[in-house]
């Protein structure tokens, strides 16, 4: 199977902390043997970067010569922990995190966007960073990770199936599960107990992994308040140790509260969640 993912990037602006987030993106480009991007990004008048703190000045701008030593610095503490062979790049930019990290992609050929979550004390404030727009902007994948971001336990997958054929996304199921011996749950909605278009498009998508590989894949068709829901449920359950979504109403939860307040499946699950455009 073709290689997917080559560049990995590692927003540093999450949540306004980057705590042990280095260490966890070296271990899964390891993992999957790819060059791996970390960008801080910083809006106001400092950025914290660990148990390091880049000091701006009041437009924003630091001195050339302090900001290439820190450049150098970090480069040289972090790149030795990379397998041979992959590369380490650190950039630092000012302005609107998203709008930023999608410019640096486009231009770095970046094909997955790393989100490692700090937890929060006041998980109700919505996230720096929205997955749903960050995978839209870099067309790429965008896996967010609130716990031990290391996939290497990874056994299950779970993919709902919506009214469309989520090709995208069973490519990356499909590279994924190959490389880490998982298998497929592919999972759609039940309404009123009948079946529309969904199941259809499960069948089709079953058929297309059966001709392509040889992967382990489990259908399930269930009930709830929405197919977001029904995949963060399914997941616990099963304890599956990857969620992938289609941005829209795969990666919403149901209720007004949650809809206020921007809790996605991605925000919201301990369970790592890649959101596919």
């Amino acid at each position: 199977m073709q290689k997917l993912f080559n560049n990995i990037l590692v927003p540093l602006c999450v949540n306004g902390r980057s705590n042990g987030a280095i260490e966890k993106a070296i271990q899964f480009a390891n993992q999957l043997q790819c060059n791996l991007h970390l960008i801080g990004i910083s809006a106001g008048s400092s950025f914290v970067h660990g148990n390091d703190r880049i000091i701006l000045n009041r437009n924003g701008y630091q001195g050339l010569a302090e900001k290439k030593f820190k450049l150098a610095e970090l480069q040289t503490k972090y790149c030795q922990l990379l397998d041979k062979g992959l590369m380490l790049s650190i950039y630092f930019g000012k302005g609107e995190p998203e709008e930023t990290i999608s410019t640096y992609a486009a231009l770095h050929h970046v094909d997955l966007v790393l989100m490692v979550n700090d937890q929060r004390r006041f998980s109700f404030l919505p996230p720096v960073i929205n997955a749903n727009r960050l995978a839209g902007k870099t067309n790429c994948p965008v896996l967010t990770l609130k716990s031990d971001p290391i996939l290497s336990g990874l056994k299950i997958i779970v993919m709902p199936v919506g009214k469309s054929l989520p090709i995208n996304k069973i490519r990356v199921a499909a590279y994924l599960a190959k490389h880490y011996d998982a298998s497929i749950h592919l999972i759609t909605r039940e309404k009123n107990a009948l079946m529309y278009e969904e199941l259809a498009y499960m069948q089709k998508a079953l058929q297309v992994l059966k001709d392509n590989t040889d992967l382990p894949v489990k259908c399930k068709t269930l009930s709830g308040e929405s197919i977001g829901n029904i995949a963060l449920q399914y997941a616990q359950e099963v304890k599956a140790g990857l969620i992938l979504v289609n941005p829209g109403s795969e990666s919403s939860l149901p209720g007004l509260l949650n809809r206020l307040f921007s809790r996605f499946v991605f925000n919201e699950s301990k369970i790592p969640v890649m959101t596919v455009a």
